[in-house]
């Protein structure tokens, strides 16, 4: 991967720890850590979290593949 580029490539939290907000400190937490990379994951059924964090979503246009998530470039150096 370049130098400007990180992936994440997964993430899951425990189904009783979900909707409190573990996923998003995750998230957080690798933003201010690489401030100066910008972060992409492919979702794994996961499309609703990514989307709320204000994520762009980009689809394959013959479909079937995961949806892939790329950090708005805004957000760098400006962990959310």
């Amino acid at each position: 991967m370049d130098d400007d580029r990180l992936e994440i490539q997964f993430i899951e939290v425990a189904t009783a720890a979900r909707g409190r907000g573990v996923g998003t400190q995750v998230v957080r937490e690798l933003t201010a850590r690489h401030p100066d990379r910008r972060l992409f994951a492919y979702s794994e059924g996961a499309d609703k979290f990514w989307a709320r964090l204000g994520w762009e979503p980009f689809v394959h246009p013959a479909g079937g593949y995961r949806t892939l998530f790329i950090q708005p470039a805004g957000a760098l150096r400006n962990p959310l």
